[in-house]
């Protein structure tokens, strides 16, 4: 096993699979209209040897019925998954292919927070839904508050890490700060009303360069984006982490 796929593994352990996650799930239609949201608990269960672990995710929706889906074993030395310092990102398949479902989810955390965005895209390019995973740690504590996003000013970039599909990481300092929409401006820009904010392609970038970003207004005083980039053929090439603070 190479040392790239078991750091990889180690936040892996660190960071997600560390107890239940408890949390609202909100979908909204790319014109920002509500399609659903529910309530779902994402838990992790570790092997004795720490080198496999079992996702468990329950579901339970506003009339009533509740699911359950189990995922994995997640084993060390096969997840390719890539992960940051508090932060994680991941894509069904790792190109954007005509006629397949896409689907992508980034993470991020903060203390015991953890705040996830994903979209799907149907097999004809549209895009189905964009979800906003709110969730704390061993416990639901209540719904999560509104957000003012309004303002953008007075941010200031600290390092922006990036990782590629085969996990290499780097670092450089100070960021510069753009608001969201001037950064693709060809991109739709879905906004939730606890904090979340991610900008997309309206409809899947097959055959050119394309930015999914995700924006977190953690509190008033921090920002975390993360972006997914895609190159000219529509494959994942890199994922950047930024985190600004006023």
């Amino acid at each position: 096993m190479s040392d790239l796929l078991s750091q990889n593994w180690e936040k892996f352990l660190e960071i997600q699979a560390i107890g239940d996650w408890n949390g609202i799930w909100t979908r909204l239609a790319g014109n920002g209209e509500l399609v659903e949201r529910f309530h779902g608990v994402r838990s992790y269960v570790v092997y004795p040897d720490r080198e496999a672990v079992v996702q468990k995710n329950h579901y339970r929706y506003e009339d009533g019925t509740s699911e359950s889906r189990t995922f994995g074993p997640y084993k060390k030395g096969k997840l390719t998954t890539p992960f940051l310092d508090s932060c994680w990102t991941w894509g069904y398949t790792p190109k954007i292919e005509r006629g397949q479902l896409y689907y992508f989810e980034t993470c991020f955390k903060h203390e015991r927070l953890g705040l996830s965005s994903a979209c799907q895209y149907l097999e004809d390019g549209s895009l189905h839904h964009v979800t906003s995973i709110w969730e704390t740690l061993d416990f639901f504590r209540g719904e999560p508050q509104e957000i003012d996003y309004t303002s953008s000013d007075n941010w200031k970039g600290s390092i922006i890490s990036t990782i590629t599909p085969d996990l290499i990481i780097a670092s450089a300092s100070d960021c510069q700060w753009k608001p969201i929409d001037e950064l693709a401006q060809e991109n739709i820009i879905v906004r939730f009303s606890n904090g979340v904010t991610v900008s997309l392609p309206e409809t899947a970038a097959y055959d050119r360069e394309s930015l999914i970003i995700t924006d977190w207004l953690v509190n008033p005083g921090l920002l975390k984006r993360g972006i997914r980039h895609y190159n000219q053929e529509g494959k994942f090439s890199h994922f950047s982490l930024m985190n600004f603070m006023r």
